[in-house]
């Protein structure tokens, strides 16, 4: 039997994505690979291929419970069954304070992270790894940083390979009644313009005035996207939209199953620095135009494909990676324009 590995990355949906190709390289090499994470990473994780077990780190509803004492109940509890594993190596892709604990008390033989960890999470390792880049180099990818670990304990990989779930014909047939409105034959285009962070929004005038240009070229059925929490922002941007019943607007409508199975019949997506691109870029079907204002694209953007493309400004202050604009006009937001999207579909 393989060594055992557990595999520590709790957020975002986007990052977990990053940690694929990790595991993927262990997987091959004969190790057993699992792996916990909180909500947003779930879906992408439960029922992967090349995960054994998975481990919910229930953080988001921890985080709207904070001073309930069932949480650390459920803590210690989690930690009891992690320990049971008895892990010959558990690697941090963390690397933040919100997992300090957990990588402490886990129990592995060897705790691995890397030498510049943030926000003492390097104290819950008894291995470090130096990294080949500072971990603020805007031109080095995450998924070649997370590879560093690969190569640590002697594992070269090349290209790069994401596993991702398979669908049940139940998730299938849900899919096909959401997009029953779409005309057949004609290709479908999904939109994702919401995320997490305001200072990662295109400008939503620009969106709009995008949408209104696509439905006049007619050559695509026009998807929408997005959670729950974006459905009122998806339709300001649809306010002053003719015909936007022409549009399938699936914001809020969709699990993480169904929008990986929406993305599978894709054959392109315009979309932000968001999860949606990430999980696009693993279901490897739709080419991928990603708009970045203050995120650094040649660290988080999909690479290793001819079927990705980024637009960003050409700003001296980008790229930031910050929440809140510093100069408080956050002009990254107006680039690139609609038209220069328009010229690179």
């Amino acid at each position: 039997m393989g060594k055992k590995v557990l595999i520590i990355r709790l957020t975002s949906l986007g990052d977990v994505i990053f940690t694929l190709p990790l595991v993927n390289s262990l997987k091959n090499k004969g190790y057993i690979v699992d792996f916990v994470t909180a909500e947003k990473g779930e879906g992408i994780i439960k029922n992967n291929p090349s995960i054994n077990k998975f481990f919910l780190y229930p953080l988001g509803k921890w985080r709207k419970n904070k001073f309930n004492p069932k949480n650390i109940i459920e803590f210690f509890k989690l930690i009891s069954e992690i320990r049971k594993e008895k892990y010959d190596i558990v690697i941090d892709c963390q690397q933040m304070f919100k997992n300090l604990f957990l990588f402490l008390l886990c129990g592995g033989k060897r705790r691995i992270t890397f030498k510049d960890a943030k926000e003492l999470s390097f104290l819950g390792g008894n291995e470090f790894v130096k990294p080949s880049h500072k971990f603020k180099d805007n031109k080095y990818h995450i998924v070649n940083r997370n590879l560093e670990f690969a190569e640590h304990l002697g594992i070269k990989t090349d290209t790069p390979f994401f596993s991702l779930p398979e669908l049940s014909e139940e998730v299938k047939n849900r899919v096909n009644e959401l997009l029953k409105n779409c005309i057949y034959g004609k290709p479908l285009m999904v939109l994702a313009p919401a995320t997490t962070w305001k200072n990662k929004h295109w400008k939503n005038e620009n969106w709009t005035e995008l949408i209104k240009k696509l439905l006049e070229q007619d050559r695509y059925n026009l998807v929408i996207t997005g959670t729950k929490n974006d459905v009122d922002f998806v339709d300001s941007l649809l306010v002053s939209v003719p015909d936007k019943d022409k549009i399938t607007n699936l914001c809020g409508k969709t699990n993480f199953e169904e929008l990986q199975g929406v993305l599978a019949c894709t054959e392109k997506v315009i979309t932000l620095d968001n999860g949606t691109a990430h999980l696009a870029w693993a279901v490897g079907k739709p080419d991928i135009l990603s708009i970045f204002t203050c995120t650094p694209p040649l660290r988080f953007a999909p690479f290793g494909s001819q079927k990705y493309k980024f637009l960003c400004g050409n700003l001296p202050c980008q790229f930031c990676f910050t929440k809140k604009c510093r100069l408080k006009n956050a002009d990254c937001r107006n680039y690139p324009t609609v038209e220069e999207v328009l010229s690179n579909l």
